[in-house]
């Protein structure tokens, strides 16, 4: 009845003309970037971004995978290592941001008093090399593929989340994206994280920022 009711409103309204398909150049990273900037303020943060994928690749799904295994919950790769045994942040994230042309892979710390960028930094280095050499248990894997799904059905359940969802995935690739989404990231293995972590999250394809 909805679609009918459109259909009546607008039908007889005729389409613009399509818009082009912009053409990206490729990433020309081919070394670390660093940078530094200097406020008034007592918070310092390690803010490192990794050149990654489109959101039409396939490699988008384990990347994503990755971006909750380092700091989706208190039982995060970062939270555990950054904040509950070395106690030097009070804050660590990673998300991965995809988009039409290419994606990024931001891992984030804010520290506490007296702790320093260098020792912060050395460690997110640490704990991305640990999946460029070491498999993902599956129990962690699991846990973390059903943690994903939920929050995408979550991310449904509104009709503004769907309207929202649907017109993100529009403009960077396709709807039809979330129709495959949760089976897509559940196919995700250990092997995959290994590869993907070797081919996108290697040093030359970063920039480091101090803060």
């Amino acid at each position: 009845d909805v679609l009918q009711k459109v259909d009546d409103l607008f039908g007889s309204i005729p389409a613009g003309e399509a818009c082009p398909t912009p053409m990206f150049p490729p990433i020309g990273q081919q070394q670390e970037q660093r940078l530094e900037l200097v406020q008034e303020t007592n918070l310092k943060r390690v803010h490192i971004g990794y050149h990654t994928v489109a959101l039409s690749h396939q490699e988008h799904y384990v990347l994503d995978v990755i971006d909750h295994l380092l700091s989706h919950g208190k039982t995060s790769r970062l939270h555990r290592r950054l904040i509950d045994q070395e106690q030097l942040v009070t804050f660590a994230d990673a998300y991965h941001h995809p988009r039409q042309a290419a994606g990024v892979l931001h891992l984030f710390a804010e520290l506490r008093p007296g702790c320093s960028p260098e020792q912060v930094e050395h460690i997110l280095h640490e704990e991305i090399e640990r999946f460029q050499t070491e498999l993902v248990p599956e129990d962690e894997l699991l846990k973390i593929q059903r943690v994903i799904a939920a929050d995408a059905i979550f991310d449904q359940e509104t009709t503004s989340g769907l309207a929202h969802t649907l017109g993100e995935y529009a403009m960077l690739g396709t709807y039809t994206y979330l129709n495959s989404y949760v089976s897509k990231i559940h196919a995700v293995t250990p092997e995959d994280i290994k590869r993907v972590a070797k081919t996108h999250l290697r040093p030359e394809l970063r920039t480091v920022g101090w803060v």
